[in-house]
């Protein structure tokens, strides 16, 4: 449930449910920039909150131009700030605007689909086999940032991020681990507040 509205669907789930025969760029634009407020729960058991804080989250539409996967870093489409979102570029001074909902199923969200975009509170995110906080994980309470591969985030070793490069670390730093994880594990729990 929302804290303060009605969601305009179910979590997990996106507005057209990958039904392509349905979709347009403007299908339901209405929903665009939605803010709601999710159960702060985890997919394999959502019936079951983590703990009693929320999930902030807001409407988007994919404009990727394919499917978007849970957890995949996301920016805002050119000409679109609050609407529409790609896959976040790869790289410095890049910022990232959410990260895709956590709970959608394996087939991602297909394009010109809406779906709930996480910007605040944990998100399992996607990231990449790179750099490691210390030895070869990623260590709860450390920052992570944008990777260079698209969608995709990584850490660095210091958790004040300093062996990121200056120019870089303003714009592109996501959230701290949650839980300490391998980096080659492919996710993390991560606390994001984009704001």
């Amino acid at each position: 449930m929302s804290r303060y509205n009605k969601l305009p669907f179910q979590r997990g789930k996106t507005a057209y449910q990958n039904n392509s025969d349905d979709l347009t760029v403007t299908t339901l634009a209405h929903l665009e920039g939605q803010k709601v407020y999710l159960p702060n729960s985890a997919a394999a058991t959502p019936e079951t909150r983590r703990n009693g804080t929320d999930v902030v989250a807001v409407v988007v539409r994919n404009v990727e131009g394919s499917a978007l996967a849970a957890g995949t870093a996301v920016q805002w489409k050119t000409g679109y700030h609050g609407t529409r979102v790609e896959a976040a570029d790869g790289g410095a001074e890049k910022a990232v605007a959410g990260f895709v909902d956590d709970h959608i199923g394996s087939g991602g969200v297909q394009n010109n689909d809406l779906f709930y975009m996480i910007v605040e509170g944990p998100v399992v995110a996607v990231t990449l086999d790179g750099t490691a906080h210390t030895g070869s994980n990623y260590v709860e309470g450390y920052r992570m940032f944008l990777s260079g591969t698209s969608g995709k985030i990584e850490g660095f070793a210091d958790a004040d991020g300093s062996l990121k490069t200056t120019a870089s670390a303003p714009f592109n730093s996501v959230g701290r681990v949650l839980t300490t994880v391998a980096k080659d594990a492919g996710t993390v729990l991560l606390d994001v507040k984009i704001t």
